[in-house]
């Protein structure tokens, strides 16, 4: 073997995996676009325009679903509603311009209503759902659902920090910021600062 072949079989390689890296990128940046811009306005009940959805990893029952415009929304997000016996249909909003990170769940049975221009940080749980206990035999909790009307709702312009929970029947008011890996278990009014598991008031701006 020569000098020659044997420099250029590793350079050959490198340039080929460059090559299938960037087609890949591209590829991965490509196909949320396509999906948001003619698959998803098809399935929600509403998907504003320049709105883009990367790589859910759970959808149900998009119907229920309204997303404003220009609103990001990154890979590993869930979005789910629940229909009810003794509930009418369900409906999820999510407002225009809003930043939704990595892996952030959102499950709905009544209202979960979520204003314009906010930010959810990565690893965020915002649900209307309660799980009743009882001593009744079944030992799986997960799959009871209480059917009360606990709405959620974010008021336009909050922050929520990384790893919030926001429980059912939580009202925050407009341009509330919660600290990272809090528990909001009662409702604020506007401009609050909050943080804690539970959540407490810190200071109002």
């Amino acid at each position: 073997m020569t000098a020659h072949t044997a420099i250029s079989n590793p350079q050959r390689k490198r340039a080929i995996a460059s090559w299938i890296g960037r087609i890949s990128r591209k590829m991965s940046r490509l196909i949320p676009v396509l999906l948001s811009r003619f698959y998803y306005p098809l399935v929600f009940a509403r998907f504003g325009p320049k709105t883009v959805m990367e790589r859910p990893t759970f959808l149900s029952q998009c119907q229920w679903i309204e997303i404003g415009a220009r609103t990001s929304i990154r890979r590993g997000v869930r979005l789910e509603t629940l229909t009810m016996p003794r509930l009418e249909s369900p409906r999820l909003s999510i407002g225009s311009d809003c930043l939704i990170e990595q892996h952030v769940q959102i499950i709905c049975k009544h209202r979960v209503i979520i204003g314009d221009d906010v930010s959810i940080a990565g690893h965020c749980a915002i649900v209307d759902i309660t799980h009743p206990y009882w001593l009744d035999g079944h030992a799986n909790i997960g799959i009871r659902i209480l059917d009360d009307l606990a709405e959620v709702s974010i008021g336009d312009g909050s922050f929520l920090g990384y790893g919030t929970v926001v429980l059912p029947g939580v009202h925050l008011g407009q341009g509330c910021v919660v600290g990272a890996n809090s528990v909001v278990c009662n409702s604020f009014g506007p401009r609050s600062v909050i943080a804690g598991s539970p959540a407490r008031l810190l200071k109002t701006y």
